[in-house]
């Protein structure tokens, strides 16, 4: 029991950290930004500095927006999970892998590892065969609890703000399990295509 609350409490100061972060992060974009139209464009500078009108806050709790997290993502599995399946085959490639990282959209905001795809592409050549080794192990022993895990930010649409439906969310993943995942949908898409193909030349 105090090793969970020990966990939970360790999860949330890494999450206050974040939100420190990310702020003082937007803060100094905002202030460069503000500079570059100062020197470049006068017009667009005062209009940035015009009082915005401000949002009214909600009422919404941290167990109502939990319900309604549940209710949108979790589901429930309609069969039995498969069991592990021991094998020494390697289903990914580092070939395959410096692909996938070169697929990944950039310019994306950080993970809750403060992870960007940037980074992948960067050190590509380097970490890619370590990246294949996690990967391969990935589908012998299961995939990491904490890549099972993503942030989701609410944002307001219209109507009542004290209704979580007003709101959409964007999921920000990790990084890792997002290219895992782009891998792994594209080996089982080459299989499906593979098995289509066999199956139609069977009939004739």
């Amino acid at each position: 029991m105090w090793k969970e609350s020990n966990k939970d409490n360790i999860k949330l100061k890494s999450y206050k950290q974040l939100l420190s972060k990310k702020n003082t992060d937007f803060m100094v974009s905002k202030r460069e930004e503000l500079i570059f139209l100062g020197k470049n464009n006068p017009k667009l500078f005062w209009k940035e500095l015009q009082p915005k009108k401000i949002q009214i806050g909600n009422n919404i709790t941290t167990s109502k927006w939990f319900d309604y997290a549940r209710q949108l993502y979790e589901q429930v599995p309609k069969v039995d999970p498969l069991p592990l399946v021991n094998t020494d085959t390697e289903l990914f490639t580092v070939q395959e892998i410096e692909m996938g990282i070169k697929k990944l959209g950039v310019g994306k905001a950080k993970d809750l590892a403060e992870l960007q795809a940037e980074y992948l592409r960067w050190g590509s050549k380097i970490l890619a065969p370590h990246i294949t080794k996690i990967f391969n192990n990935i589908i012998q022993q299961g995939l990491p609890t904490d890549w099972t895990t993503s942030l989701a930010i609410p944002l307001f649409k219209s109507g009542n703000v004290n209704n979580p439906s007003n709101y959409r969310t964007i999921m920000i993943n990790p990084l890792f399990a997002k290219l895992f995942g782009s891998m792994l949908e594209n080996k089982i898409s080459k299989w499906a295509e593979e098995r289509d193909k066999h199956a139609k030349g069977s009939r004739f």
